[in-house]
């Protein structure tokens, strides 16, 4: 309707906003094609009217797109071509965005040192100019870092950390995702060692369900529900419960088949399977020989 509007009144600047806020819409759905096909139109609009600002706002929005379509070469290339935009308006808040969104794409490609080092400057960033919700996030990047690299007890130790600055600050938004980080630390130790691995199950388990029961209510994006489902899936899987196992296996499967639906070409579609969570839901599959 809001597009309608714009349209009717010929305000293309008007136009541009609303088409970058159509594209988080279809990236909550895992529809990324369509997510980018808006953004063109955005990016384009905003050219011609030498809009540098917008320009660099859609700029971001399709690198931080292609990093969700697990396309990070192109990810990279478009959101470092949005730091140098950013820099002729000197947007710090941006350069925070930008980081972030690069530590994403670098921890994706297993490049841990060079995944660090944007989120230290964007953390840096966002707490320099009192984005404290941001830094936040950023944080719990990093404790997926440690994760990654077998550094549970650091990794739990900034979870903790998180949820008490989140507390200090009155926001519960980032709660439940500290938790599905926590959730995933556990299934990793659990995976890692067999000393504790039931109870470290057990914990997962309780936290999971939590958040399942939140994102259900709250119509949390698609793909986190993928890995929520997914997570699960493992949990029960090795607690020996087949019941659990392939109820949550197949709510994944059927969410990663509705994201492979949208994605028409198979050179994306092979790009998209490369994504870290992807490949382990490949790897899963052969474990419980689906």
């Amino acid at each position: 309707k809001a597009l309608k509007i714009y349209e009717i009144l010929e305000d293309i600047s008007g136009q541009s906003v609303i088409y970058n806020n159509i594209c988080g819409h279809y990236d909550n759905l895992g529809d990324y094609p369509n997510a980018l096909r808006y953004l063109a139109k955005a990016l384009e609009i905003d050219t011609k009217t030498g809009n540098i600002l917008g320009r660099a706002i859609a700029t971001y929005n399709i690198g931080n797109s292609h990093y969700l379509l697990g396309n990070f070469e192109r990810a990279e290339h478009e959101l470092n071509n949005y730091l140098k935009i950013n820099a002729q308006i000197n947007n710090r808040l941006g350069n925070g965005y930008g980081n972030w969104c690069l530590g994403m794409v670098q921890r994706e490609k297993d490049n841990f040192s060079e995944a660090n080092k944007h989120f230290t400057k964007a953390r840096s960033s966002f707490e320099a100019l009192g984005s404290k919700v941001m830094a936040l996030h950023v944080m719990l990047n990093t404790a997926d870092l440690h994760r990654l690299q077998n550094q549970f007890e650091k990794s739990w130790e900034i979870c903790e950390d998180i949820i008490e600055r989140a507390r200090e600050i009155n926001t519960q938004e980032i709660i439940s995702d500290v938790k599905q980080q926590q959730a995933k630390i556990r299934i990793t130790q659990a995976l890692k060692t067999k000393k504790l691995a039931v109870t470290f199950l057990e914990e997962a388990k309780q936290l999971l369900l939590e958040i399942k029961q939140h994102i259900e209510q709250a119509e949390g994006s698609i793909p986190t529900k993928f890995e929520v489902y997914f997570d699960l899936s493992q949990v029960y899987y090795h607690l020996g419960n087949p019941e659990g196992t392939m109820e949550f296996y197949g709510l994944a499967q059927d969410i990663q088949t509705s994201i492979l639906a949208h994605i028409k070409d198979e050179n994306a579609q092979r790009m998209f399977l490369q994504r870290r969570s992807n490949r382990e839901f490949t790897a899963y599959k052969k474990t419980i020989k689906v």
